[in-house]
């Protein structure tokens, strides 16, 4: 979420009774759901990660507690909608800094997004376990090219992930790199040969066969 559109988001001038009456949910003149700055007050506990009790702001906005009720019920499904679209940027921002090794502020983050602190915090968690899980991933499949390698001569990403289970692999597109980071390690070459895919993901799609640079240089049992 921009600067504007938080700055408009707190603005107790904006007029929050329309009449855009499509939306059976959006306040308006003639189903109001409470002035202007208790809507106002309800979107910056929401956002802040505040509680919102309808009985306190009941009392201090002079409204009953059915309406207070239902301004939060409405603040809460518009704030979702406005900040729900920039989760995907906060977690590709959040990667982008991990991959680069910037500092990642909570506070700073949260502003810039107009996401509460609690589910910046969450956010960063999960990214952070989402890269966990890639690194040992890769690790793993690295060491298991090398292992089919030094027993096949030719080989397909099928026979790596015959040992592997293809549903722990976090991308279809990050086996690819791992391929060509065999090749420059001298583990294998490529080929001109195909043959059809037998794994399920895959439907029976042509893939490329790999030519072993290692084949029998490894001990037996390796």
């Amino acid at each position: 979420m921009r600067q504007k559109t938080l700055a408009r988001l707190y603005d107790p001038n904006q007029r929050i009774f329309t009449g855009a009456l499509q939306d059976p949910y959006r306040p308006s003149s003639r189903k109001p759901l409470g002035t202007p700055a208790l809507h106002n007050e309800i979107r910056r506990r929401l956002m802040v990660g505040e509680a919102v009790d309808s009985a306190e702001l009941a009392r201090h906005y002079l409204v009953d507690e059915p309406t207070a009720d239902r301004a939060i019920a409405y603040e809460d499904g518009r704030l979702f909608e406005s900040s729900s679209s920039n989760e995907d940027e906060l977690e590709a921002e959040i990667r982008r800094r991990m991959k680069i090794g910037a500092p990642i502020r909570v506070a700073h983050l949260s502003r810039k997004f107009g996401i509460s602190e609690a589910n910046t915090e969450r956010a960063i968690e999960v990214e952070h376990g989402r890269a966990i899980h890639i690194q040992r991933w890769q690790e793993a499949m690295s060491e298991q090219i090398r292992e089919v390698a030094g027993r096949l001569e030719y080989f397909s990403a099928d026979d790596v992930f015959a040992e592997m289970p293809e549903e722990a692999m976090p991308d279809g597109r990050r086996f690819g790199p791992l391929m060509l980071k065999a090749v420059k390690a001298g583990i294998c070459e490529k080929t001109d040969r195909h043959i059809l895919s037998v794994r399920p993901a895959n439907h029976g799609r042509p893939i490329r066969l790999w030519r072993s640079l290692i084949w029998r240089s490894l001990p037996e049992g390796d």
